[in-house]
């Protein structure tokens, strides 16, 4: 009933990033099975990061741990921008759309610490939680402009109860036609999760 969350970002292209993706996953695998706390991952992650790979090499990423039995999202975001996003599906008065804008600490790999901030969400059923890449919102169209967050958060509210793989197709779909087959250097990548329910903790 625990969900755990690695959305990364590693900084360049080529062998050094490859390098540092893989030291990603596998720390995400001992993670799992080592049970460790999200604090405690993320301290391990920076110092791995920081003592095996080159020093201009570095990882913005999003860590978290979703408790399904009580809907709590707690995460920690170690300079992944742009913010993960909450699509609120259950129109209860909440924001269509609101950023995870807690628990934000420096990018991996830059310095050692042992001290990470963490922040607690609560999710409702027929939330949605996205992440994205920021060659999403970077995206260059063919006037220099970029697709930005305003634009992407407008689509994302659009299609609040859309299923997430409709979502994602969506904001893809719009995407292309905003560069209009303008080459990009940056990866696209997006990520959804959707909330079916929240278990009734007396009968788990």
């Amino acid at each position: 009933r625990r969900v755990a969350i690695l959305f990364a970002d590693v900084s360049g292209h080529g062998l050094a990033a490859a390098m540092v993706t893989a030291l990603l996953k596998v720390s995400f695998e001992t993670w799992i099975t080592e049970r460790w706390s999200l604090e405690g991952f993320a301290v391990r992650l920076n110092h791995q990061l920081c003592s095996l790979t080159p020093d201009e090499s570095f990882a913005a990423a999003f860590i978290g741990i979703y408790d399904v039995s009580g809907g709590e999202l707690d995460y920690v975001n170690c300079g992944h921008s742009p913010m993960p996003r909450l699509v609120s599906g259950n129109g209860n008065g909440a924001p269509p759309v609101a950023s995870l804008s807690e628990g934000n600490t420096m990018l991996l790999g830059i310095i050692e610490r042992r001290d990470f901030t963490t922040a607690r969400a609560t999710l409702q059923p027929g939330d949605t939680l996205t992440f994205v890449t920021d060659g999403i919102t970077e995206a260059e169209g063919g006037v220099g402009d970029r697709y930005g967050e305003e634009r992407m958060d407008r689509l994302l509210a659009s299609g609040r109860t859309a299923p997430p793989t409709a979502l994602i197709q969506d904001l893809m779909v719009d995407l292309r036609s905003f560069v209009d087959g303008v080459e990009q250097e940056d990866d696209l990548t997006v990520l959804a999760m959707r909330v079916r329910s929240v278990p009734d903790p007396s009968t788990a």
